[in-house]
């Protein structure tokens, strides 16, 4: 099991239900592997000491390009670069986490509250190191086509 920063391992990074459902092996370069040590150690570290350990939780890290045309992510996503996360902190709406990341000196690219047409919500959150322009968003998806609108928070 390698850890990539002082809470996250590699193999929590790239878990995937869908991947184990569809037996897609998402298995990540030596550069994606950098790229969410970055993530890891910089953001998902820093979210995890600030909200109580047990209730943040990993949906989605790293994808395949295979995996991530099974889910529907863009074929832009940062998913595939290990350079994305989403995540759940229980109890704290998503919008709630966005805003408290915004007021904080954090490197990353984007930040998305997003909630689908079933009514599941989670934050996307992105590494982007020093210097990048900061994306904070609120993504929605109204309407059951699959189609998020997003809006700039």
């Amino acid at each position: 099991m390698l850890r990539l920063s002082k809470y996250f391992t590699l193999d929590q990074l790239c878990h995937s239900d869908t991947a184990e459902k569809f037996n897609i092996p998402n298995v990540p370069t030596p550069t994606e592997i950098h790229n969410m040590t970055l993530l890891a150690g910089e953001i998902l570290d820093y979210l995890y000491e600030w909200y109580a350990p047990s209730q943040l939780h990993i949906n989605c890290c790293f994808r395949c390009k295979e995996l991530n045309e099974k889910v529907g992510g863009s074929s832009t996503s940062e998913h595939l670069k290990g350079l994305a996360a989403d995540l759940t902190i229980e109890g704290i709406e998503p919008i709630e986490i966005l805003q408290a990341i915004k007021d904080v000196p954090l490197p990353v690219y984007q930040v998305i509250a997003e909630k689908n047409a079933k009514g599941s919500e989670w934050l996307h959150v992105s590494y982007g190191g020093e210097g990048l322009q900061k994306d904070f968003l609120i993504a929605t998806d109204s309407d059951k086509d699959g189609k998020m609108e997003y809006k700039r928070v």
